[in-house]
């Protein structure tokens, strides 16, 4: 908005705004009306941002009256389409200042002239609230018909080998999506029942984390979020994520202090709900790269949109296959490292069931994730995309892009 140039005599003008603020503006008896609604929309910045100062609406009383008497014109105003009654008269945008006070009758300094009043946005912005919530609400059901679109076409992919919607949050979860319930003739659980046997996996993948000093690596991505400077909303974020991991280090460090034994620290890590996902991911990840990329360098939970049934004839040859479901490809990059990281982890699983006292064994693993995306002519992946993502030397991977249905 250009600056108003004082055009002929100075005067002061006091105005009363929302019947109790009182404020005062100097404009010119040559300046025009919609020159001075400009005026004072300048001077009331920033509660008169949203709105251009044609909309203001101006009354001069008839009556001025000071600051002692504000309670006489408070509720003063014009019906309908009047310009004028016995108590306030509607300034027009075209007339000059002079039109109003005359040379010989220059407005009082000690006196309030003009109420000012000023469009009611709230009805406005209720309704942008609302339009924006209907938006919201039309995006998030056409994705949600997509969603149920496309799992129903990738199980009848998938057959009987499909199931979908995993949440992992600690070490059990991570070995219950690995492999198979059924006890391989290499493993040795206590008993044979599907507790045993998960609890024996647990148990092995959580002395994998101590062996391979995962903690370190956690900890060196503490330091590092914490190094960057908190300049943007991601980056605090961060922070904040990294201050839970450095509680739940806090906290395993103090419960081994107080243990029985190494056996208790495993089943304290195999049980402690995300203390071993963020151990494992933040081993898979470098830092930098992670950032860079626009995602955290570790994670609480790993969620798996579908997975395939594993496949596995012992511990030394498995087959895993899980996919993500995106709605879009427009953020195909984010979606591609997140399966990734999703699938390394699922890897280091497999490896850690394969090692014994620091040792990994002869075994091979098969590791193949599926982005199911809208039907599109054509995709490419860069290498650089699985910079910084760090898989079990004896793990196999492969991502293929799967187009399946068209999006609403």
């Amino acid at each position: 908005m250009s600056e108003v140039t004082i055009s002929g005599m100075t005067i002061n003008l006091w105005l009363l705004f929302h019947e109790i603020v009182i404020f005062r503006v100097t404009i010119g008896t040559d300046n025009r009306i919609s020159e001075l609604k400009k005026v004072i929309k300048k001077a009331r910045e920033p509660e008169f941002d949203n709105f251009t100062p044609d909309r203001l609406k101006l009354l001069k009383l008839k009556n001025p009256v000071d600051d002692e008497h504000i309670s006489d014109v408070q509720n003063l105003n014009l019906q309908g389409n009047e310009d004028e009654n016995d108590d306030v008269s509607l300034m027009k945008d075209m007339r000059k200042i002079v039109t109003y006070w005359p040379e010989n009758q220059a407005p009082s300094e000690d006196l309030i002239h003009i109420i000012v009043e000023a469009p009611d946005l709230s009805d406005l912005e209720s309704a942008l609230r609302n339009l924006d919530g209907k938006v919201d609400l039309m995006r998030t059901e056409l994705e949600n018909v997509y969603e149920i679109s496309a799992r129903q076409e990738i199980a009848k992919i998938s057959s009987s080998h499909y199931s979908s919607k995993f949440e992992i949050s600690d070490l059990n979860d991570l070995v219950q999506l690995s492999l198979p319930r059924k006890k391989f003739s290499n493993e040795n659980p206590k008993y044979d029942s599907q507790i045993s046997i998960q609890a024996y996996r647990a148990d092995k993948l959580a002395n994998h984390i101590y062996i391979k000093n995962m903690r370190k690596k956690l900890e060196d991505s503490i330091s590092y979020i914490r190094s960057l400077p908190k300049n943007n909303n991601f980056i605090k974020n961060l922070n904040t994520l990294a201050d839970n991991a450095a509680a739940a280090l806090d906290t395993w460090k103090a419960y081994e202090k107080k243990s029985t034994g190494s056996s208790q620290n495993r089943l304290f890590l195999a049980n402690t709900e995300f203390l071993g996902v963020m151990l494992i991911t933040s081993y898979i990840m470098d830092p930098k790269i992670a950032i860079e990329n626009d995602h955290a360098p570790f994670n609480k939970v790993l969620e798996l949109d579908v997975r395939g049934r594993p496949t596995s004839y012992d511990m030394n040859n498995v087959s895993i296959e899980i996919g993500e479901i995106k709605l879009t490809t427009k953020n195909l990059h984010h979606g591609y490292r997140q399966l990734l990281i999703r699938l390394a982890s699922l890897g280091f699983v497999i490896e850690a069931l394969n090692s014994k006292d620091g040792e990994v064994g002869d075994y091979r693993c098969e590791l193949v994730g599926i982005l199911y995306v809208p039907k599109v002519p054509s995709i490419n992946i860069p290498n650089e995309w699985e910079d910084g993502i760090k898989f079990p030397e004896r793990t196999k991977h492969t991502i293929r892009i799967v187009a399946v249905g068209d999006k609403p």
